[in-house]
């Protein structure tokens, strides 16, 4: 992983990385996650129905603290292990509220957040607002397009809203009752009139490395128009890993 620290006087912003098999663990958490609420008859009615984004991202949560907390569950979880090895398998979550009141009063968004985050290990040289990898969630079904998808989700990651100190993030679909397929439907959308300049897309969607499912992680890669908030020297591109999570029905 590259310093996540500048050095005094330096220009360039720290650019936390994640390796190939840090982000393969990370997508197999969350699908593992996923298989076992989809198992729940009850959680599946709601999901399929009612459920808002934060209802998903709360639930996803809630099932990780439940396997780390019992240790026979974790135990039957390795995938999780291996996540822990080098990244707190607990993810941040909730944290939008503070987000949206700094927005909202015209303050810096230096530490706007996404739906939730995995981070490395608190430990000096290290900031838990910056060395992690962030995670933003969106429904996709009938009524939810890619239009809200990449205008109110990924748009926020080239506009440096969200992991502005970091070169990699990930947008994280709900998908229910659509035809809406990955990667067709997000290239279709980017390769729309005037989106490759929108998006600044540099790249994508491409199959992910290591992304061995039936419905694989593709990523993008978009430059950054707006400065390093901290430096005002160019950002860094960023590369978004795109992961759809499907209800069975």
């Amino acid at each position: 992983m590259a310093n996540s620290m500048m050095d005094e006087g330096a220009l360039e912003p720290r650019v936390t990385r994640f390796s190939s098999l840090e982000i393969y663990t990370i997508e197999q958490a969350l699908r593992e996650v996923w298989a076992r609420l989809n198992s729940d008859p009850a959680w599946l009615a709601k999901a399929t129905t009612v459920f808002v984004e934060d209802d998903f991202s709360q639930a996803i949560v809630q099932k990780i603290n439940q396997l780390i907390g019992d240790v026979a569950l974790w135990n039957g979880c390795p995938i999780l292990h291996l996540l822990s090895e080098t990244v707190d398998p607990f993810p941040s979550y909730n944290t939008k509220n503070t987000s949206h009141q700094k927005i909202q009063h015209g303050q810096s968004a230096f530490d706007t957040i996404p739906d939730f985050f995995f981070r490395r290990r608190t430990e000096p040289g290290r900031s838990p607002m910056s060395d992690g990898f962030f995670i933003e969630a969106k429904v996709i079904d009938p009524g939810k397009t890619m239009a809200n998808y990449c205008g109110k989700g990924l748009k926020r990651y080239v506009d440096g809203l969200y992991a502005w100190d970091m070169s990699q993030a990930m947008m994280l679909g709900y998908v229910r009752k659509t035809t809406q397929t990955l990667p067709t439907a997000l290239k279709n959308h980017l390769s729309g009139n005037g989106k490759k300049e929108e998006y600044q897309l540099q790249s994508g969607p491409t199959k992910t490395d290591l992304s061995q499912m039936e419905i694989w992680m593709h990523d993008t890669v978009h430059g950054r128009p707006n400065p390093h908030p901290e430096t005002g020297a160019a950002n860094c591109a960023i590369t978004v890993f795109h992961l759809w999570l499907r209800t069975p029905c």
